[in-house]
């Protein structure tokens, strides 16, 4: 059985696992199937003994920026629960560091940037990082004040619109997986569990977008 490393989390004392499997779903704010889907593959699990308890697993659901309004944080996150079909989550993340009016999408514009009237809990946060943009100021900061950061997009997300080919891509990556008989991506995964240079202080959200894939990956 593979062991995944765990942090520990400055704000509650709780601890995370540093390597996390992705469920995003775009467009941003359409997070509702995607956490049905989740909840369905959790209660089935359960039911087939691939886990004994929810408490095995570690659940993070985010805060999209069109509910990030006081009045409307409580029932984003009640819906939230009722997708998954749970009692609690581990994590709770605001999707983008600002509000936008409520009942707006992906993408918004700027005059649809309002201010934030809520006070978030520090000591977490999601940035995207991988081997071509690792966030060393970034990381040097969360260190100093003692954040941890989930790094999104490790592979570059390449085939998205906000995503880039320079990480799957890369002749460097390539050469070296070969030589170890891997792919890219479950080299970036070994980088980011033992070899902390680019990772430090992160964890790695791996959203995978097919089932080849997924069983390479694990």
């Amino acid at each position: 059985m593979v062991t995944v490393p765990v942090a520990t989390l400055t704000s509650n004392g709780r601890t995370i696992p540093l390597v996390g499997f992705g469920t995003a779903e775009f467009p941003f704010n359409s997070t509702e199937s995607t956490e049905q889907s989740l909840g369905e593959a959790i209660a089935e699990a359960l039911h087939l003994g691939l886990i004994t308890s929810r408490d095995e697993l570690f659940i993070t659901s985010k805060l999209w920026s069109g509910d990030a309004h006081l009045e409307l944080v409580v029932p984003a996150i009640k819906n939230s629960l009722e997708n998954l079909g749970l009692e609690y989550l581990d994590l709770y993340l605001i999707h983008f560091p600002g509000s936008v009016k409520p009942g707006t999408g992906f993408p918004f514009k700027t005059e649809d940037i309002v201010e934030m009237d809520i006070v978030c809990v520090g000591g977490h946060g999601g940035v995207e990082m991988n081997p071509v943009w690792q966030q060393k100021k970034l990381r040097e900061f969360c260190e100093e004040k003692g954040i941890h950061i989930t790094a999104y997009s490790p592979l570059g997300a390449k085939g998205v619109v906000w995503g880039t080919n320079r990480v799957m891509d890369s002749q460097v990556l390539k050469e070296i997986a070969i030589a170890k008989g891997k792919t890219v991506a479950q080299l970036i995964r070994f980088l980011s569990q033992f070899i902390p240079i680019f990772f430090k202080l992160s964890e790695l959200i791996l959203v995978i977008f097919s089932s080849e894939r997924t069983r390479f990956n694990a």
